[in-house]
């Protein structure tokens, strides 16, 4: 998803990667997110792997590896097999992992 791109309700379901560097609102379910640096998720987010450079608001749930960059953003719930978070993330709300 292009960064001039805004899709409201929308429900996006790809069993692969997606890069969104525009705004969804609405449910993602994919295998390996990528929120780009000027990506906006807002909604429920779930699938294995996400990398966040961008924002995220509301629930990410995800079996495997959440990496937050130090443009990243995720406020709300997050939950994670395991993850990585650079100097200057930010993550607010509540967050766990399954171990």
């Amino acid at each position: 998803v292009e960064t001039a791109t805004h899709l409201e309700g929308a429900s996006l379901a790809i069993d692969g990667t997606v890069r969104i560097d525009g705004k969804i609102v609405g449910k993602v379910a994919v295998k390996h997110l990528i929120v780009g640096p000027s990506g906006c998720v807002v909604g429920d987010i779930s699938g294995e792997a996400a990398e966040i450079e961008g924002t995220v608001e509301d629930s990410l749930q995800l079996s495997c590896k959440l990496t937050v960059c130090a443009s990243g953003r995720i406020r709300g719930n997050s939950k994670y097999g395991s993850i990585e978070r650079m100097e200057g993330a930010k993550l607010v709300g509540e967050i766990a992992t399954d171990w």
